[in-house]
């Protein structure tokens, strides 16, 4: 019941194969053999094709929307920077359309490519040599299989007294005391970070208050039901500094990290 289509580009772009079902393997492996090198690498200008031949089934329910693109070189002909792509993938995400991207070789750009992939919520991968594209498919169909959510809107408010700074690692809405974003799809089994800079009140030692509380809907697997969950979070005061350290949470600490990492290198 799958829908594929191809999209082959160069310093122009073309439909290779039309969106169908894909069940005459052989016919569809001639048309892919018959593809040659020729020019430059619109790369934008095929993303944008791909998602508009997704866009033809895209109100079906029960299916996951995902683009994959491959690259060897440096996109080169129309829109070509990180910002450009990145901006590409958060329209693409709001339509619940991913982008995972495939970097062939040492040539590609993998500033851009990563870009796209994040900010659409896909996947990224590096392959050394084609023998390894098998694999790559393998694990990236198996993952659209494990889809468990889809469209995920997450709403975090915050009390009074408590200041957003920023979101960081991911593009957010800060208005006021709260912070929205939303997701593409999750997997089974697979977490995602946004990580919210926020400014709190002073309080007396052991006393506790509510920090944030978060609303998360989405569409399940098949596409027929909307779901929503609720959290609460809190925050306890201390004077003891060993238990500040004993109690920090290494996740958020890491992803922090990370985060920190990636934008000083933007910079």
């Amino acid at each position: 019941r799958d829908v594929f289509s191809l999209v082959i580009y160069d310093h122009e772009v073309s439909t290779l194969i039309s969106p169908q079902a894909p069940t005459d393997v052989l016919w569809l492996e001639r048309q892919i053999r018959s593809v040659t090198s020729r020019g430059n690498t619109a790369l934008f200008a095929g993303v944008s094709q791909g998602a508009a031949e997704l866009r033809k089934n895209l109100e079906r329910r029960g299916f996951v929307h995902r683009v994959l693109l491959l690259s060897d070189g440096q996109a080169n002909v129309g829109p070509s920077s990180p910002d450009d792509l990145g901006r590409l993938g958060a329209a693409l995400r709001r339509e619940g359309i991913a982008v995972t991207t495939v970097g062939l070789g040492d040539g590609f750009n993998e500033d851009l490519m990563t870009a796209l992939a994040q900010r659409s919520d896909g996947n990224h991968y590096y392959v050394a040599e084609s023998g390894d594209l098998p694999q790559i498919f393998a694990k990236e169909l198996g993952d659209v299989l494990d889809v468990v959510a889809q469209r995920v809107e997450i709403v975090i408010e915050f009390p009074e007294g408590v200041r957003v700074i920023r979101s960081i690692g991911r593009e957010a809405e800060c208005r006021d005391r709260h912070v929205s974003f939303g997701l593409n799809q999750l997997y089974g089994g697979q977490e995602k970070f946004l990580l919210v800079e926020v400014e709190v009140p002073a309080a007396k030692a052991d006393e506790v208050r509510t920090l944030a509380r978060a609303r998360a809907s989405f569409t399940d697997a098949s596409g027929e039901s909307r779901q929503e969950l609720r959290a609460e979070g809190s925050v306890r005061y201390t004077r003891d500094e060993a238990l500040v350290k004993r109690e920090a949470n290494l996740k958020v600490q890491t992803e922090y990290a990370a985060n920190a990492v990636a934008e000083a290198k933007s910079q």
